[in-house]
């Protein structure tokens, strides 16, 4: 292709930021892709295996070098972060008010005997707890200890404790992709949702949102639609006049939103 700039010469080039890169339909291999000047980034080894399996890789560049790549027909785009979408914690007692709220507290599963797993793609949970989790995969950083506080925010740990509430037998698959600010990057949500394809999971519940359309995002989406799996995930908090955001506005997935104590759609929903 014409129009490349010679990546080598990095003195020259502007700020460098780091990207997540993956090959398309027309570039059989991303390695052939990415010329000798190109940086990978050092990655959590759960994040780092399953992008490699999916041609997959996060890098640093800076502009000139994301064009040349796009010019190559590579899916590039940066790893952005993206936040959970509620930062209120739900004890038992709430949730068993909310439900009556909704006058559908008689149609808590309670007599239900047959196991559901679900993959909770969020910020870990508590190891104290009591739910019953099956696979605890750390898409953040290689923890060498493994601690009962595996979910430092809390936030996953409450929407675990909404799930059994409402189905108490459920079996949770952590997927810890956000950090103790209820932040992760889109490098470790991909990676999360390759490895619910890889793991044949079927229910996915994803409490984050962003209102960046992320073509590397939606690709993870539609492949695991592919596979079969029910995504579910959270409108966003920015009121009533908002637009859903990401992943929930993908056709692929079910959008929630919420509503409060009257029943009416929330504010924040």
């Amino acid at each position: 292709c014409g129009g490349y700039v010679d990546a080598s010469k990095k003195n020259d080039m502007p700020s460098e930021k780091d990207y997540i890169v993956i090959a398309s339909e027309s570039t059989s291999n991303i390695d052939k892709a990415l010329t000798n000047g190109i940086e990978e980034v050092k990655m959590p080894s759960e994040t780092d295996s399953i992008l490699n399996e999916n041609d997959a890789r996060v890098v640093k560049l800076n502009k000139t070098e994301v064009a040349n790549l796009r010019q190559e027909n590579v899916l590039v785009e940066e790893d952005i972060n993206i936040s959970a979408t509620s930062s209120k914690l739900l004890s038992s007692k709430s949730i068993d008010n909310d439900f009556s709220v909704l006058g559908i507290r008689q149609e808590k599963n309670e007599d239900i005997t047959s196991k559901m797993s679900v993959a909770l793609i969020d910020s870990g949970v508590d190891m104290d707890s009591n739910y019953q989790v099956r696979h605890r995969v750390n898409f953040l950083n290689d923890a060498s200890e493994i601690t009962y506080l595996d979910d430092e925010s809390g936030h996953g740990t409450s929407i675990a404790n909404v799930m059994t509430e409402i189905n108490p037998n459920i079996i949770i698959e952590s997927l810890k992709v956000l950090d103790e600010s209820n932040y992760g990057k889109l490098s470790s949500i991909v990676s999360a949702l390759y490895w619910c394809i890889d793991h044949k999971i079927k229910i996915v519940n994803m409490s984050f949102s962003t209102k960046t359309n992320s073509k590397v995002l939606h690709k993870a989406i539609k492949d695991a639609h592919d596979a079969g799996l029910l995504m579910i995930a959270a409108t966003g908090n920015d009121g009533n006049d908002s637009m859903v955001e990401y992943p929930a506005a993908y056709p692929e997935v079910i959008a929630v939103g919420g509503v409060d104590w009257k029943g009416k759609i929330s504010e924040i929903s």
